[in-house]
């Protein structure tokens, strides 16, 4: 993992923790999840690094508002962002996301 995409990550889980504090933190297959119960089967919020990215998920994320048009995926629940860069997890959407 290159220090950038560490860096991202940082900041992500930073963001993710300002919103969820109560928030159970797990890590399955190198996937930090996060859910407001110890149960993973539970799970609303992961980060994963990717090759050339990391991506913030979410479990239910077809279901949420997306005014801003952040979230990829075509599965009826799932959806991600990919964020490449520090600049883009500053983005105050991706808060209003989680």
């Amino acid at each position: 993992m290159t220090e950038g995409y560490q860096a991202i990550a940082r900041k992500l889980r930073t963001i993710i923790k300002s919103v969820m504090p109560q928030a159970h933190e797990m890590i399955y297959h190198e996937v930090i999840n996060y859910s407001l119960s110890p149960s993973m089967a539970e799970r609303l919020v992961y980060l994963a690094v990717m090759k050339n990215h990391v991506r913030l998920g979410f479990m239910f994320g077809g279901y949420l508002p997306d005014p801003d048009h952040m979230l990829a995926g075509e599965g009826k629940q799932l959806r991600h962002v990919k964020v490449s860069t520090l600049k883009q997890a500053s983005q105050p959407a991706l808060k209003r996301l989680v």
